[in-house]
């Protein structure tokens, strides 16, 4: 079932203690605090759990079971059947905000407790089955048991009369077609709109919108964008009604809480963490121009210190941190830089995407927040990796550090360094397996192992920082070929392999569509899972990015195989 009105269907319908189940990537996140605001408004009693996996997603609802009345989960839940897998008592209702799809027909038609989230406008684009597709009905309107159909079809065909023949027959022609039906359904896998748009849209219709809220939602949207769930067109759609809230907030009370903030929606370089770091250390290691200038090479170096000149800015200055930059070159940079990017040498240089627009927050005097990078910065703190921290301890101080106080500024500033190390990780890897010529090409598809240089992939080997590896390397490996053998290239998809440093004895799978593919629908999700049924082994789902999977590691060679067919096929 689903909920057409968010404040009546959902808000106004919690009663008594609230669990929200939270899955751990920015969106997520930033939806969290946001709708802990809203509670702590209304004064609800509520709990938070994180959840990185269907394991800790069983084992904290079991946790929790009989002490809560309804449970949210943020950015997770369209995929599983809820009432399935946890088998809750009757009484329970489920709230799910999720922006995976597609969405799973039996918590769409069937499961009563578990309300989902539907933007009603947008309904049709889901292309969900009709009801008498998928589900069974018998003459007088009601649902078969699914007990009496096994027993149907497991029968002795001696024992069963003509009209139980014809019934098996007519079950056996319909389950095949469901199942077609199904698969093409499930088949790829996208992403709707953030989850933390979707509860500042709440938070409007609470009357409780502020430019706190606000940005933190424009952090979730953010994150879509460069987490590549998104495409630029669907991102300047939502951000065309983000500015319209801004214009809202500013002639609202000036005593709300984040009201005397300044967002902007400006024009801006697509560096990362350039206002963090040095303005020739983001260039260094920005995946756009490291794979358009080839920095991994020494011709790249050079090409990049022509590229400066041509901007007119000094090397020395560029090298200084970008707060003790020449207020000269610090205050024209976006304009020479765009002079040379747009200007008569953008087909030099081919680097016309490192000019957009981003959304900008400045506190008063204080420093100003691109949300860019404060994408990074709560990535980094979610998945970088430190062995004296647990998973729920990153949780807590990637929430903390999106309070925007005077005394958690330097979780943020703990974010900004680890995100910087993460950047130069990913940038040595890359250089690492591009020169030294790692990448396989098994013909349908690219492959790579990371086991040899484990002690480099180590700071980014998690969720999110590991598919922007993954993109980032594939990226890289096709701007390193010839013409002629790239145009082949960017037509393949790459499958890298990554040791799990949490468990020795699993492997992650990570499953990259081509470079040359425009729709962000990705296949891989489904491949996984057929790839590990066909050759009997068991893979784990990460609930939040569905193409990265875990086995065990005496699985791997058996699952590229089995891809190979699959690809071929």
């Amino acid at each position: 079932m689903y909920i057409k009105d968010i404040r009546k269907e959902f808000f106004d319908s919690l009663q008594g203690r609230i669990l929200i189940m939270c899955t751990l990537d920015v969106d997520a996140i930033c939806a969290c605090k946001m709708l802990q605001f809203l509670m702590e408004s209304y004064n609800l009693q509520y709990s938070v759990a994180p959840v990185a996996s269907i394991e800790d997603f069983c084992k904290a609802f079991e946790d929790y079971r009989a002490s809560v009345d309804s449970v949210i989960t943020i950015n997770f839940g369209n995929l599983i059947n809820i009432c399935r897998l946890l088998k809750p008592p009757q009484n329970l209702k489920f709230y799910v905000i999720d922006s995976h799809r597609p969405i799973n027909i039996y918590n769409f038609y069937k499961n009563p407790q578990v309300k989902l989230f539907i933007n009603a406008k947008r309904e049709e684009e889901l292309n969900i089955p009709k009801a008498h597709q998928v589900i069974l009905k018998n003459d007088d309107g009601l649902e078969d048991k699914e007990e009496e159909n096994l027993a149907l079809l497991t029968a002795d065909a001696r024992d069963l009369t003509n009209e139980q023949l014809e019934k098996r027959r007519e079950l056996r022609e319909w389950l095949v077609r469901k199942q077609k039906l199904l698969f093409d359904y499930e088949e790829f896998h996208f992403y709707n709109r953030s989850v933390a748009i979707i509860i500042y849209d709440l938070a409007v219709e609470l009357s409780r919108n502020n430019n706190y809220l606000l940005w933190l939602g424009i952090v979730g949207l953010t994150y879509q964008l460069k987490s590549d769930k998104i495409s630029v067109h669907k991102f300047e759609v939502e951000a065309e009604q983000v500015l319209r809230h801004i214009s809202r907030n500013q002639v609202s009370s000036s005593h709300a809480r984040g009201n005397n903030w300044t967002i902007n929606w400006q024009k801006d370089l697509q560096l990362e963490l350039y206002r963090r770091w040095s303005v020739y250390e983001s260039l260094y290691h920005t995946p756009l121009v490291v794979c358009r200038f080839q920095l991994y090479n020494d011709k790249g170096t050079r090409n990049l210190s022509e590229f400066l000149v041509e901007t007119a800015l000094k090397l020395d200055a560029c090298k200084q941190p970008y707060a003790a930059m020449p207020l000269k070159y610090r205050y024209d940079l976006v304009e020479n830089m765009q002079q040379v990017c747009l200007g008569d040498l953008q087909d030099k240089y081919n680097v016309q995407e490192l000019i957009t627009r981003s959304f900008v927050m400045t506190c008063g005097f204080e420093a100003k927040f691109c949300a860019n990078d404060i994408v990074l910065a709560l990535r980094a703190l979610l998945e970088s990796h430190d062995p004296s921290c647990t998973k729920n301890e990153k949780f807590v101080r990637a929430i903390q550090s999106l309070s925007f106080s005077f005394d958690e500024y330097s979780l943020l500033e703990l974010g900004f360094e680890r995100a910087r190390i993460q950047l130069r990780s990913m940038f040595q890897q890359v250089k690492a397996l591009i020169t030294t010529l790692k990448i396989i090409d098994a013909g349908v598809f690219l492959h790579i192992d990371l086991q040899e240089h484990s002690h480099i992939s180590r700071d980014f080997a998690c969720g999110d920082s590991l598919m922007s590896f993954a993109r980032f390397l594939l990226s890289a490996y096709v701007s390193s070929l010839t013409t002629r053998v790239a145009r082949r290239a960017v037509r393949k998809p790459l499958i890298l392999f990554c040791p799990d440093y949490n468990n020795p004895d699993e492997i992650m799978i990570v499953g990259i569509p081509p470079v040359a593919q425009e729709s962000k629908k990705n296949f891989f999700s489904k491949a996984f899972e057929q790839a590990a049924s066909d050759i009997q082994c068991e893979i784990r789902v990460d609930l939040s990015e569905t193409n990265l999977v875990r086995t065990n590691i005496m699985n791997k060679h058996m699952l590229l195989d089995q891809f190979k067919l699959l690809l071929e096929g």
